[in-house]
């Protein structure tokens, strides 16, 4: 069991009578208050409370084997379940409903039974479901080279961890250093020799996490920072739920490591007055991604950061209510959750008559700039453009930023 969420997800060989104990005990601890159904993340059950609260009856008396068959409502609801947990979040009573969906989705010989199984990084060995396997040490020269650059890294107040976004958005990286240097903040970062964080394989039941995990604590212990920055919303799950179970070695262990987003720091910085951004004249709708639920407030500091260069246009379905960008589901099925969030996203977003879509995390940046439609940008080419318009400069990178993450060294050691 593990010891932060008591989430009892861990199968032994009979993967389905542990899962079939696993959904009676979220049942009987249900109080059917319907607060996981409005809040899902990924099916758009209504706003109204009565209407959810009939559907988790409905699923609780099926699990339970009082009734045979449930409806056609609750059957595709259960069928677009991705199982992100999101719901753990918004129950009073701290049960996972996802245990009933995976069950459910046995029960109706559903084609996606046992496929996902998300579950937060831990100490505790997760037995995950027999899937098709995501490799994702397919960089075996990088991933030899990051284990060689941690013995580099020297102790700092601020680890700041870009995770895969320095193979997907490098120029991203390299614009929140040079915002970091500015404001004079001191960090270490491995550049352009990080590695992923491991979330995508984890989701998919990849043992490479057996490898990775004990490097981003070697990288911790390394540097020991007061706390650890990163751009992504996976890594700030990853970082978050690493430095809640970094092994204690006695009692007196100092207090746990901070874990940032960037769009925290970014604002702390203005308000401390050690950066300036000028507005930018533009209008910004917001996807709320689903690992990031601290800057969903609608007074949160994602919100408060972007207010200060540009105006906000809210989607119809935005903050907690936000649906997620489907990054998850499109690694066990590109054409099913995705796709669908995907258009309600386009619907919602071109409603709004904003400039842009803005992302904080590197999943949802991926699965959404290659649709034109959408005008997609990371918060912080938003937050580099505004800066380099505060200075009166071209919203280029510099020439020796460039170079030094080509030479592949680490950055920002001051």
């Amino acid at each position: 069991m593990n010891n932060h969420t008591e989430n009892p997800d861990t199968f032994s060989d009979n993967a389905l009578a542990d899962l079939r104990r696993d959904a009676l005990l979220m049942v009987d601890k249900c109080i059917e208050c319907g607060s996981c159904y409005v809040d899902c993340a990924f099916y758009n059950y209504g706003d109204d409370p009565a209407h959810c609260q009939a559907l988790i009856r409905e699923s609780n008396d099926f699990i339970r084997g009082n009734i045979k068959k449930i409806s056609q409502e609750l059957t595709r609801a259960n069928f677009r379940c991705a199982e992100c947990n999101h719901c753990y979040e918004c129950c009073p009573e701290k049960i996972y409903r996802r245990h009933g969906n995976m069950y459910m989705k046995h029960l109706t010989d559903n084609p996606l039974r046992l496929r996902l199984n998300i579950h937060p990084y831990s100490n505790v060995k997760v037995k995950q479901p027999a899937i098709e396997k995501l490799s994702v040490s397919k960089w075996p020269r990088e991933e030899q080279d990051w284990y060689n650059q941690l013995n580099s890294l020297k102790k700092a107040d601020v680890l700041l961890y870009h995770g895969c976004y320095v193979h997907l958005q490098a120029e991203q990286c390299m614009k929140l250093e040079t915002l970091l240097d500015a404001a004079g903040i001191s960090y270490t970062a491995v550049g352009k020799l990080e590695y992923c964080c491991g979330c995508f394989g984890f989701y998919r039941g990849h043992s490479d996490m057996d490898k990775i995990k004990p490097n981003l604590v070697r990288m911790v212990e390394k540097v020991q920072p007061k706390r650890i920055l990163t751009n992504c919303g996976h890594c700030y799950n990853a970082m978050s739920d690493l430095v809640r179970n970094l092994p204690k070695t006695s009692k007196d262990d100092k207090a746990e490591i901070a874990v940032a987003h960037a769009a925290d720091e970014l604002l702390e910085l203005v308000l401390a007055r050690k950066l300036d951004f000028a507005h930018l004249d533009r209008t910004f709708a917001i996807h709320d991604s689903c690992n990031l639920r601290h800057l969903r407030d609608n007074q949160g500091p994602l919100r408060k950061l972007l207010r200060r260069v540009g105006a906000i246009h809210e989607l119809q379905s935005h903050g907690k209510h936000s649906r997620c960008c489907g990054d998850v589901s499109r690694y066990y099925d590109p054409d099913h959750i995705a796709e669908i969030n995907r258009q309600v996203k386009l619907r919602e977003f071109v409603s709004t008559g904003a400039d842009n879509l803005v992302t904080v995390c590197a999943g949802c940046y991926e699965n959404y700039h290659n649709k034109p439609e959408l005008h997609t940008v990371d918060l912080i080419d938003i937050m580099y453009q505004a800066f380099c318009l505060a200075r009166s400069e071209e919203v280029t990178l510099t020439s020796r930023k460039k170079e030094n993450w080509q030479n592949m060294s680490p950055l920002g050691e001051k």
